[in-house]
């Protein structure tokens, strides 16, 4: 009987529907709370969505996972899906945040300068997006024709 191997190397990618955001508004706001972050974590954005595990970004990531949840209502999915992580590190993260906030000042003082800016950047969004209130339909000409609430 002859011996089987496996050439992984030669698998198909698994096929996976990323999560939608709830709307661009939802995306955009994402945007801001990993920008304010990234500055208060001194990081980069996209470093937030590699695969690095350095303390530096893991405790980053975690902060924005915590802002996210707080400040949005976008599912684990779509808030570990902007940062390439699966839902339970969502999820994971928030709970050490919070363990790690009551335990370490310091650690507390830097999530809460990150949320300070955070809450700034989604204050200075453009009134119209951050939630839309009614439908308004347009003519050829840009003339209003009609207002439908929600």
């Amino acid at each position: 009987m002859g011996t089987l191997t496996l050439d992984y190397s030669k698998r198909a990618p698994l096929q996976s529907v990323a999560p939608q955001p709830r709307s661009t508004v939802g995306q955009e706001k994402l945007t801001l709370i990993a920008a304010a972050v990234a500055e208060a974590y001194d990081v980069g954005v996209t470093d937030l969505r590699r695969m690095l595990r350095t303390q530096e970004l893991v405790d980053a990531r975690f902060a924005f996972f915590a802002l996210a949840r707080e400040l949005t209502e976008e599912s684990l999915e779509t808030i570990g899906f902007f940062v390439n992580r699966d839902p339970g590190c969502v999820t994971n993260g928030v709970r050490v945040l919070k363990d790690r906030c009551e335990v370490e000042p310091a650690f507390a003082t830097r999530f809460q300068k990150a949320r300070d800016l955070a809450k700034e950047k989604l204050a200075a969004m453009n009134p119209a997006c951050r939630r839309i209130l009614a439908y308004v339909t347009y003519d050829a000409n840009g003339k209003v024709i009609n207002i439908s609430p929600l």
